[in-house]
């Protein structure tokens, strides 16, 4: 049985020794990995070199994990914490208290205990966090860009599969159409209502590319990730993404790029999911809270039903529409 016993580089979490197994397939991380609990907020630094460190957990590609804190577990476990690390990085450089990065993070992640540790942790740095030398480093998405920044939907550009297994871009989408949700069951949708239908709009999206896939969404779009409702705007190589065939897999790279159209279609389906480009997205955005966006288009969906089709033709810009209902930005 060979052990091989390393230290962590850069990070000063409590257990900071990597203990590796090569003939079990076992790696012991210490304090570096936790299942089911918060990560404490370190300094600018240290945070950054934490999430480094989970990047090369996930590329060692052990079988089995075993956390400082929680049951052991598989290659999810070091794939969650890059996701975690990076979006407590993004928060905590716009966080202007302790209470506010707690707050958000317990929002991001309900189902993690320890928000009291995670508090008192934060208490002990000075919001919001910056590098040393007070510029903060290039990077493909932006984390503090306003969720309403560049329109709510997809471009032209992006594909739904039709009941028939016909694939048609989004520009080419009808009233009427029924295509895949990525729902259990091949479930299918009956598109009922466009909240965004722009043919021509220059806009920004997130390309977010994951096992041979790549879709392009608004950054204040959420993507289905690990039973989460995520922004695509908080995208990072490691985070998981289910697939139409139901597989979960892993994100490769995030970029921003500029495309044609802005189309955000809704559908009967009870899944409130659209499959794009392979990917499960929901049709729900930043700009409106998903629970209160289901209630206000319940009227739509029972207009459609009633066979009252004009009212699906209604054109709806998504963030005008927020503003003027006096509704919180979701975070």
């Amino acid at each position: 049985l060979t052990l091989e016993i390393e230290e962590f580089e850069g990070t000063t979490v409590p257990t900071s020794l990597k203990v590796t197994l090569d003939d079990l397939g076992v790696i012991i991380a210490g304090d570096a990995l936790l299942n089911g609990f918060h990560y404490p907020p370190q300094e600018y630094a240290e945070f950054a070199a934490h999430r480094a460190t989970a990047e090369d957990l996930v590329k060692d590609d052990a079988t089995y994990y075993i956390p400082g804190r929680g049951a052991p577990g598989g290659i999810e476990l070091p794939t969650f914490a890059a996701e975690y690390i990076g979006v407590g990085l993004d928060v905590a450089t716009r966080a202007r208290l302790a209470s506010q990065y707690a707050d958000e993070m317990q929002e991001l992640y309900p189902d993690l205990v320890g928000r009291g540790k995670m508090l008192q942790a934060a208490r002990r740095l000075d919001f919001p966090l910056v590098p040393e030398d007070g510029v903060e480093p290039a990077r493909t998405i932006s984390p503090t860009d306003s969720p309403g920044d560049e329109g709510v939907c997809f471009p032209a550009s992006a594909t739904v599969q039709l009941d028939s297994g016909k694939r048609l871009a989004m520009g080419e989408l009808e009233v009427g159409d029924r295509v895949r949700t990525g729902g259990a069951g091949e479930e299918s949708g009956e598109v009922y209502f466009f909240s965004h239908k722009a043919e021509g709009r220059r806009s920004q999206f997130v390309e977010m590319e994951a096992a041979g896939r790549v879709v392009r969404l608004s950054g204040s779009h959420y993507v289905w990730s690990q039973g989460r409702l995520v922004p695509a705007r908080l995208c990072r190589p490691g985070m998981m993404l289910r697939t139409s065939d139901g597989e979960e897999v892993a994100v490769e790279a995030c970029r921003r790029v500029v495309d044609v159209g802005l189309y955000a279609p809704h559908t009967l389906s009870h899944t409130r999911t659209l499959a794009v480009d392979g990917i499960v997205v929901s049709e729900f955005t930043e700009a409106v809270d998903p629970r209160i966006a289901v209630w206000l288009l319940a009227p739509l969906r029972a207009a459609y039903r009633a066979g009252f089709r004009p009212m699906s033709r209604l054109y709806v810009e998504g963030h005008e529409w927020a503003k003027r209902l006096g509704l919180r930005t979701a975070s």
